[in-house]
Order: C-alpha cells, then structure tokens, then sequence
C-alpha cells in the first residue's frame, strides 16, 4: 500500500470514529428521553389510578361502569 492509501484510509476510520460517536451520544440521548417518559408515564397511570378509587369511593362512578370501560377501551 503507497502513502497515499494508508492516509486515506486512516482519515476514513477517524470519520468512522465520529460517526460512532455521534451515534453513541444520540442513543444515550434517547434512552434517557425514554426513562423520564416512563417515569411520566408511570405517574400518570398512578395518578388516575387514584382518580379512579375515589370517584368510585364516592359513588361518581359504578364498578359497572368501569368494567364495561375495560371491556370496550
């Protein structure tokens, strides 16, 4: 292999290496924007979990009510 070729070939695993990089930081982004969205999501379900005891507590709802919600989404 002439000069030429080693360097070109090296410039192109250090633009590889960026590449990989980039792509490392931008996963790692992503699964972070997951984990705040599942913890959102999981108070959510919490919250109208909630909801849900004391509507039925106070009689705003029927238990039949929400089994027929369940039932048909």
């Amino acid at each position: 292999m002439s000069a030429d070729d080693v360097k070109l070939l090296g410039e192109k695993i250090d633009a590889m290496v960026l590449r990989v990089n980039a792509l490392e930081e931008a996963v790692s982004a992503l699964m972070l924007r997951s984990a705040n969205h599942e913890k959102i999501i999981r108070w959510l379900r919490n919250a109208g979990l909630l909801l849900l005891g004391a509507a039925l507590g106070s009689g705003a709802v029927h238990l039949d009510d929400v089994v027929a919600i369940l039932k048909n989404p």
